[in-house]
């Protein structure tokens, strides 16, 4: 199985579309979607452009700029209408399945930072450097898990559980009263009942 786990280049046309029909996607996206993720040089090329127009205007990039950009690849290498082909291919395509392409997007970004997480910590550790190579690792699971394309309202109540209990308790501190539920041994639990503003779940 390629490093690209069968996210084909068709996939990553669509998620270059979708980018390019909503900005909210792209805005999440430029936070950690790698231009070398991307397949071949056309679908990176793209991808750079579209990013770098939008760190600088904030909008989405529009056919006449990337053919203005076109013209400006000066490399006698480079076969520019290869580069207008897969720029066509992009504004053609019809993405139906946006849901389901943002789904498997995060999985994506999520699949090829642990690939190359992981073979730079194979390395490392072929070269007999065991804690490098640990370390690399859990810079894979952190920046794994920071990958998330969910919508802003959907929080894991244990994330930074920590911090929020002690916002909790300063706001107490400010705040003496409390509103009593009736049950005495969760009141007693709680210091004297619920505060303002406060929601409680009892299981």
């Amino acid at each position: 199985m390629s490093d690209k786990f069968l996210f084909d280049i068709k996939f990553q046309v669509k998620i270059l579309k979708l980018m390019l029909d909503d900005c909210a996607v792209l805005a999440k996206a430029q936070k950690y979607l790698k231009p070398n993720f991307f397949e071949n040089k056309w679908l990176t090329w793209c991808y750079t452009q579209i990013i770098e127009y939008y760190e600088k205007y904030q909008k989405i990039i529009t056919i006449e700029v990337f053919l203005e950009q076109i013209k400006g690849i000066n490399s006698p290498n480079e076969n520019l209408m290869e580069y207008l082909a897969v720029v066509k291919q992009i504004f053609n395509e019809v993405v139906t399945e946006a849901e389901f392409i943002k789904d498997k997007l995060e999985e994506f970004i999520k699949r090829n930072i642990f690939v190359a997480k992981m073979k730079e910590s194979a390395e490392l550790y072929n070269k007999n450097k065991f804690d490098e190579s640990m370390v690399v690792c859990e810079e894979c699971w952190s920046e794994v898990n920071k990958v998330n394309f969910h919508d802003a309202h959907r929080v894991n109540f244990f994330n930074d559980i920590d911090q929020r209990i002690t916002k909790r308790n300063e706001i107490l501190d400010k705040n003496d009263y409390r509103f009593p539920t009736g049950i005495l041994e969760l009141d007693r639990f709680i210091n004297g009942g619920l505060s303002r503003g406060e929601l409680g779940i009892v299981c």
